[in-house]
């Protein structure tokens, strides 16, 4: 008696769910334009607190920063820099080393600024549509 190939009827589903694993989004996506590979930076969420007299929460989306400021929201553009990471729009400037970032606005100087990483995962909540969030 012949016994039937069980070969591919085996490798079928092996095949098809090794397919759906490969697929990575994390993965460099090719520009149709020049052909050229691009990642995309995740974005960075920071909140910021100059000496107990001002805060305020920094989103960092690939080139731009987007300054959450009381009354108002920024958008600069990323400049070069000697050290750390410079943004500027021509009215205010914001440099961030570190830790720590100097903001310059309305002609104010505030340069002992210090992230607070604690509160910056609520507020990056809070920017990607997130409404409610339990903790304990």
């Amino acid at each position: 008696m012949k016994r039937p190939n069980l070969f591919p009827a085996l490798m079928l589903p092996a095949l098809a769910f090794s397919g759906a694993c490969t697929n990575d989004r994390s993965a460099p996506v090719a520009d149709s334009s020049s052909m050229r590979l691009h990642t995309q930076a995740p974005s960075r969420t920071y909140v910021y607190d100059c000496s107990g007299e001002f805060s305020f929460v920094v989103r960092i989306e690939g080139e731009n920063a987007r300054l959450f400021l009381p009354g108002q929201t920024v958008m600069l553009r990323r400049v070069p820099s000697a050290s750390g990471v410079k943004y500027r729009d021509g009215q205010a400037t914001f440099w961030q080393k570190g830790e720590k970032a100097l903001l310059e606005t309305g002609g104010t100087r505030y340069s002992a600024c210090v992230n607070n990483p604690a509160m910056a995962v609520w507020e990056d909540a809070t920017l990607r549509g997130v409404d409610f969030r339990a903790a304990g």
